[in-house]
């Protein structure tokens, strides 16, 4: 069965890949070079999972998501999937992603770029406009929905993650580990904790 194409440009979890790595260029950046071949790229997406218990947030956010390659464009996945919001998803929220690169010899090298994000709600609405219409058309069946995203549970079904990065035209190629943190702003309370993998590969 043919999936249809949606038109946004990023998924709200997965593409917290393309977000850090877009990132690099605009925001609060820290940490160590990475030394490895770079060139035109295409980004695969990896698996996402919990936090190890020691960083985790005390209370879990429970989500699930699942994915799949278009056959017609190898830029282009579908993802279906849920996610249990027991807090609003608001301004009063931080995000710190601390991007690690997978060495040479093996292991992770941890720290490679750390980035900082304050106001993530707005954020989002405002610099994925695409993505966000989409995403809350989807979940809460309006398009148009402001900041902060109800609580509940949200169903994700067949949301697109294009990740043609034309904003960038050359990366480090590796494997990556985005160690992603979401925490409210004035108590520093860790909210959400997840890892997400992911490939910067030749563009053949």
């Amino acid at each position: 069965m043919k999936m249809k194409r949606n038109n946004a440009e990023l998924h709200w979890i997965i593409t917290i890949i393309i977000v850090v790595i877009c990132s690099l260029q605009t925001r609060e950046v820290t940490g160590k070079a990475i030394h490895s071949v770079m060139g035109p790229f295409r980004v695969l997406p990896g698996p996402i999972e919990h936090c190890p218990p020691e960083i985790d947030a005390k209370h879990p956010l429970q989500y699930y998501f699942s994915r799949t390659r278009s056959r017609y464009n190898p830029d282009i996945w579908f993802y279906y999937g849920n996610t249990t919001w027991t807090f609003p998803f608001d301004d009063a929220l931080s995000m710190k992603a601390t991007v690690a690169s997978w060495g040479s010899i093996g292991g992770w090298k941890e720290n490679a770029f750390v980035i900082k994000m304050d106001k993530i709600c707005s954020n989002f609405r405002t610099n994925l406009p695409k993505f966000w219409q989409e995403l809350t058309k989807d979940a809460f069946n309006d398009p148009y929905l402001k900041c902060p995203l109800p609580m509940g549970v949200a169903v994700y079904k067949n949301i697109t993650g294009d990740f043609n990065t034309k904003a960038i035209p050359t990366f480090f190629y590796g494997k990556y580990r985005i160690t992603v943190l979401c925490f409210r702003t004035d108590t520093r309370e860790n909210k959400v904790c997840m890892r997400v993998y992911a490939d910067a590969v030749p563009k053949i």
